[in-house]
């Protein structure tokens, strides 16, 4: 969405909408960004999962970066931007947009394939961008993968929705569940909880 210029119905700013929740999720106390990380395993059941993960080095530590883009002005090396379909160009450091939460630099690495010149590496480790960063945040050589483990508790509000109703749900696992609770989601009225019956519906196609 945030590639995008205007969007439909309304003809809004697409990052007039998107950005204030941005950053309001980047400020959150209960969140955690995990920037530039993949899910490699995700083990556990309904309220209790152990998620695996991987993230890669950024090159550039991100207490110490304030986001002021002199390392991508000077650094010499561009790639095709993949945020603008690779229609123009970016720097080997870069931020995704303008817009980006957290507005951190990272070092990009991997190798693009050219017809005319093959297999090109994106950052040369010319050391131009460490050199002009006046936070000392860059290091090229220092980081490594990183293999992280983060538990996840989830999913109570669903848990509490139907312990009301269905009878496999003790006094005590419902007392339990209650809690380990921040809300209960039949004290909110927004969710129109025991309003609603479940129906089954048939389309008639076989």
């Amino acid at each position: 969405m945030a590639a995008l210029d205007k969007t439909f119905p309304t003809n809004d700013c697409s990052m007039c909408i998107l950005a204030p929740k941005v950053v309001e999720c980047g400020r959150h106390i209960n969140i955690n960004l995990m920037i530039l990380t993949e899910i490699e395993t995700i083990s556990g059941e309904e309220g209790n999962f152990t998620v695996r993960l991987k993230k890669p080095p950024r090159y550039v530590d991100m207490d110490k970066c304030v986001g002021c883009g002199v390392c991508a002005q000077k650094c010499p090396k561009k790639v095709p931007n993949e945020y603008n379909q690779r229609l123009d160009k970016r720097k080997a450091i870069y931020v995704p947009y303008a817009q980006a939460v957290p507005l951190k630099y990272t070092i990009d690495r991997k190798r693009y394939i050219y017809f005319s010149k093959g297999i090109d590496v994106a950052c040369k480790g010319c050391g131009v961008c460490a050199a002009t960063c006046y936070r000392h945040a860059i290091n090229i050589n220092a980081f490594t993968d990183l293999q992280i483990a983060s538990q996840v508790k989830a999913f109570w509000a669903i848990q509490l929705t139907h312990s009301r109703t269905d009878p496999r749900f003790s006094r005590h696992k419902r007392e339990s569940l209650y809690q380990k609770s921040i809300v209960d989601p039949w004290l909110l009225p927004s969710y129109s909880i025991g309003a609603l019956t479940n129906r089954q519906f048939s389309t008639g196609c076989s």
